[in-house]
């Protein structure tokens, strides 16, 4: 379905009690089959969350946005189905669940989805809420004839330094000399001098001659 589903009651509860069964849920729900849709509502303090009902087949595109007014804020969750009970199920990545000023999606339907959804406005407030809510349904937007060539042109410059850095990268290791290999790992480098030759043992003293005198008589 795109996006990982949860039970709705879960944030419900920690908002504003919404689906807690505890007390019968209040809710104004708005079948929207015209599109772009676009209203201003108030969220009275006793109605639990506006929900709008829509149908999208596979590869449509909804997109929705809700802006809060007179300083309020919003909860906003695109739910799996019409009726929206304690079983719906709602889309983490396309839902805002803590009160914000504004929020807004685009959610494509995806193979074997659809085709009722309903997006669910409630808040935090205690009070009256205020807001603008925007809704259409259509198919997907693609890139107009300028936007297209801006892109095509992106590229190209993209392409064009990609392209230069490789060949600067290729100009620099040719003009680098090959690295000279490092001798055996048993030697050291450089290598060191022959040693000297050992010196030769002193030999015995040389014979002290006799001493001079008369001749023997």
């Amino acid at each position: 379905m795109g996006g990982r589903l949860v039970v709705a009651a879960a944030v419900f509860g920690i908002a504003v009690g919404l689906f807690s069964g505890a007390y019968p849920v209040l809710a104004q729900t708005y079948g929207v089959s015209s599109y772009p849709y676009s209203q201003d509502r108030t969220l009275p303090a006793a109605t639990e969350f506006d929900s709008y009902e829509i149908t999208a087949t596979v590869g449509r595109q909804i997109r929705y946005s809700v802006r809060a007014t007179d300083g309020g804020c919003i909860l906003v969750l695109l739910i799996l189905g019409h009726n929206a009970n304690e079983n719906s199920l709602y889309l983490i990545a396309y839902s805002q669940e803590t009160c914000v000023e504004s929020f807004s999606r685009t959610y494509r339907v995806p193979t074997g989805g659809g085709p009722e959804f309903s997006i669910v406005v409630t808040s935090e407030l205690q009070g009256t809420v205020q807001y603008h809510v925007e809704i259409d349904v259509g198919e997907p937007r693609s890139l107009g004839p300028a936007a297209a060539g801006i892109g095509v042109l992106v590229l190209a410059v993209v392409g064009a330094i990609v392209a230069g850095v490789v060949y600067s990268i290729k100009r620099r290791k040719a003009r680098t000399p090959p690295a000279v290999p490092y001798p055996p790992p048993y030697m050291t480098y450089p290598p060191p001098p022959p040693p000297l030759p050992h010196p030769a043992a002193p030999g015995p003293p040389p014979a002290t001659p006799p001493e001079s005198g008369p001749p023997p008589g």
